[in-house]
Protein backbone atom coordinates (compact mmCIF):
# COMPACT_ATOMS: atom_id res chain seq x y z
CA UNK A 1 0.00 0.00 0.00
CA UNK A 2 2.75 2.13 1.18
CA UNK A 3 4.43 1.64 -2.34
CA UNK A 4 0.93 2.59 -4.32
CA UNK A 5 0.60 5.67 -1.99
CA UNK A 6 3.64 7.61 -3.56
CA UNK A 7 2.05 7.50 -7.40
CA UNK A 8 -1.82 7.97 -5.56
CA UNK A 9 0.21 11.42 -3.68
CA UNK A 10 1.94 12.68 -7.44
CA UNK A 11 -1.80 12.78 -8.99
CA UNK A 12 -3.33 13.51 -5.78
CA UNK A 13 -1.32 15.13 -3.41
CA UNK A 14 -3.70 16.22 -1.02
CA UNK A 15 -4.81 12.29 -0.51
CA UNK A 16 -4.92 10.75 3.06
CA UNK A 17 -3.98 7.58 3.85
CA UNK A 18 -5.36 5.97 6.98
CA UNK A 19 -3.67 2.95 8.95
CA UNK A 20 -5.68 1.63 11.31
CA UNK A 21 -4.30 -1.08 13.53
CA UNK A 22 -1.20 -2.24 15.39
CA UNK A 23 1.44 -4.79 14.55
CA UNK A 24 4.87 -5.68 14.31
CA UNK A 25 5.68 -4.14 11.29
CA UNK A 26 4.53 -0.70 12.18
CA UNK A 27 7.96 0.64 13.08
CA UNK A 28 8.86 -0.84 9.61
CA UNK A 29 6.03 0.79 8.03
CA UNK A 30 6.97 4.55 9.67
CA UNK A 31 10.12 4.17 8.12
CA UNK A 32 9.29 3.06 4.45
CA UNK A 33 7.04 5.63 4.56
CA UNK A 34 9.37 8.29 5.49
CA UNK A 35 11.74 7.11 3.03
CA UNK A 36 9.34 7.14 0.96
CA UNK A 37 8.51 10.78 1.46
CA UNK A 38 4.86 10.57 2.01
CA UNK A 39 4.58 11.33 5.78
CA UNK A 40 2.59 14.00 5.25
CA UNK A 41 -0.45 11.80 2.95
CA UNK A 42 -0.21 8.75 5.43
CA UNK A 43 -1.19 8.88 8.80
CA UNK A 44 -1.13 5.57 11.38
CA UNK A 45 -3.75 5.92 13.74
CA UNK A 46 -2.73 2.18 15.57
CA UNK A 47 -5.45 0.21 17.20
CA UNK A 48 -9.21 1.88 17.16
CA UNK A 49 -11.84 0.62 19.33
CA UNK A 50 -13.95 -1.18 16.97
CA UNK A 51 -17.26 0.79 18.37
CA UNK A 52 -14.99 3.88 16.49
CA UNK A 53 -14.51 2.02 13.30
CA UNK A 54 -18.25 3.11 11.82
CA UNK A 55 -16.58 6.62 11.51
CA UNK A 56 -13.51 5.73 9.88
CA UNK A 57 -15.27 4.19 7.47
CA UNK A 58 -17.95 6.87 6.69
CA UNK A 59 -14.94 9.57 6.51
CA UNK A 60 -13.39 7.36 3.99
CA UNK A 61 -13.89 7.39 0.21
CA UNK A 62 -12.65 3.79 0.14
CA UNK A 63 -11.15 0.96 1.67
CA UNK A 64 -7.75 -0.71 0.81
CA UNK A 65 -7.13 -4.38 2.35
CA UNK A 66 -3.51 -4.89 0.66
CA UNK A 67 -3.11 -8.24 2.79
CA UNK A 68 -0.78 -11.35 1.44
CA UNK A 69 -2.54 -13.76 3.10
CA UNK A 70 -5.85 -13.39 4.49
CA UNK A 71 -8.66 -15.70 5.52
CA UNK A 72 -12.10 -14.19 5.18
CA UNK A 73 -11.59 -10.51 6.28
CA UNK A 74 -14.58 -9.39 8.12
CA UNK A 75 -13.36 -5.84 7.99
CA UNK A 76 -14.02 -5.81 4.19
CA UNK A 77 -18.02 -6.83 4.85
CA UNK A 78 -17.95 -3.58 7.52
CA UNK A 79 -16.31 -1.65 4.53
CA UNK A 80 -19.11 -2.69 1.95
CA UNK A 81 -22.22 -2.54 4.60
CA UNK A 82 -21.06 1.53 5.33
CA UNK A 83 -21.12 1.84 1.41
CA UNK A 84 -17.37 2.30 0.48
CA UNK A 85 -15.81 0.66 -2.55
CA UNK A 86 -13.41 -1.86 -1.65
CA UNK A 87 -10.37 -2.85 -2.90
CA UNK A 88 -8.54 -6.19 -1.61
CA UNK A 89 -5.47 -8.01 -2.58
CA UNK A 90 -6.37 -11.69 -4.09
CA UNK A 91 -4.75 -13.36 -1.23
CA UNK A 92 -7.93 -12.09 0.28
CA UNK A 93 -11.03 -14.24 1.13
CA UNK A 94 -13.32 -11.35 -0.36
CA UNK A 95 -12.11 -11.56 -3.09
CA UNK A 96 -15.00 -13.61 -4.75
CA UNK A 97 -17.40 -11.10 -3.07
CA UNK A 98 -15.67 -8.49 -4.78
CA UNK A 99 -14.92 -9.65 -8.35
CA UNK A 100 -19.49 -10.93 -8.62
CA UNK A 101 -20.41 -8.47 -6.94
CA UNK A 102 -18.34 -5.54 -8.92
CA UNK A 103 -18.64 -3.31 -6.08
CA UNK A 104 -14.76 -2.82 -6.38
CA UNK A 105 -11.35 -4.35 -7.15
CA UNK A 106 -9.11 -7.45 -6.60
CA UNK A 107 -5.57 -6.40 -7.23
CA UNK A 108 -2.42 -8.91 -7.25
CA UNK A 109 -0.27 -9.31 -4.03
CA UNK A 110 3.05 -7.66 -4.68
CA UNK A 111 1.81 -4.83 -7.32
CA UNK A 112 1.87 -1.46 -6.25
CA UNK A 113 1.44 -0.26 -9.48
CA UNK A 114 -2.13 -1.97 -10.39
CA UNK A 115 -3.33 -1.13 -6.73
CA UNK A 116 -2.13 2.94 -7.20
CA UNK A 117 -4.05 2.90 -10.77
CA UNK A 118 -7.06 1.28 -8.81
CA UNK A 119 -7.08 4.38 -6.44
CA UNK A 120 -6.31 6.72 -8.79
CA UNK A 121 -9.25 5.70 -10.87
CA UNK A 122 -12.07 5.48 -7.78
CA UNK A 123 -10.78 9.14 -6.85
CA UNK A 124 -11.51 9.87 -9.99
CA UNK A 125 -14.79 8.41 -10.52
CA UNK A 126 -16.86 9.53 -7.51
CA UNK A 127 -19.73 8.34 -9.30
CA UNK A 128 -18.31 4.74 -9.60
CA UNK A 129 -17.10 5.08 -6.58
CA UNK A 130 -20.86 5.70 -5.22
CA UNK A 131 -22.18 3.14 -7.53
CA UNK A 132 -19.54 0.47 -5.95
CA UNK A 133 -20.60 1.39 -2.44
CA UNK A 134 -24.35 0.81 -3.05
CA UNK A 135 -23.81 -2.61 -4.61
CA UNK A 136 -21.62 -3.61 -2.11
CA UNK A 137 -24.12 -2.24 0.27
CA UNK A 138 -27.20 -4.00 -0.97
CA UNK A 139 -25.12 -7.39 -1.31
CA UNK A 140 -24.25 -7.23 2.27
CA UNK A 141 -27.64 -6.29 3.30
CA UNK A 142 -29.48 -9.08 1.46
CA UNK A 143 -26.89 -12.05 1.33
CA UNK A 144 -25.41 -11.25 5.00
CA UNK A 145 -27.45 -10.11 7.23
CA UNK A 146 -27.69 -12.22 10.71
CA UNK A 147 -31.53 -13.00 10.62
CA UNK A 148 -31.70 -14.04 7.12
CA UNK A 149 -29.21 -16.25 7.56
CA UNK A 150 -29.70 -17.13 11.03
CA UNK A 151 -32.03 -20.44 9.70
CA UNK A 152 -29.24 -21.48 7.91
CA UNK A 153 -26.55 -21.80 10.43
CA UNK A 154 -28.70 -23.38 12.60
CA UNK A 155 -29.46 -26.00 9.76
CA UNK A 156 -25.59 -26.62 9.85
CA UNK A 157 -25.09 -26.56 12.90
CA UNK A 158 -28.21 -29.51 13.54
CA UNK A 159 -26.57 -31.39 10.78
CA UNK A 160 -23.09 -30.83 12.32
CA UNK A 161 -24.18 -32.32 15.87
CA UNK A 162 -26.65 -35.32 14.44
CA UNK A 163 -24.01 -36.61 12.53
CA UNK A 164 -21.52 -35.69 15.22
CA UNK A 165 -23.52 -38.14 17.21
CA UNK A 166 -23.56 -41.02 14.60
CA UNK A 167 -19.75 -41.13 14.69
CA UNK A 168 -19.58 -41.54 18.54
CA UNK A 169 -21.90 -44.31 18.15
CA UNK A 170 -20.42 -45.78 15.86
Amino acid sequence: LLNAVTAVAEKYPETLFLLVGEGREKKRLIELATRLKIERNVKFEGKVAHKYLPEYFQSCDLFVLPSKEDGWGLVVVEALISGKPVLVSDACGTKDIVEHVNCGFVFPVGRPDILAEKIIYLLHQPRIREKMGRMGREYVEKTLDLESNAYKYREVYEKTIELAGRRKRS
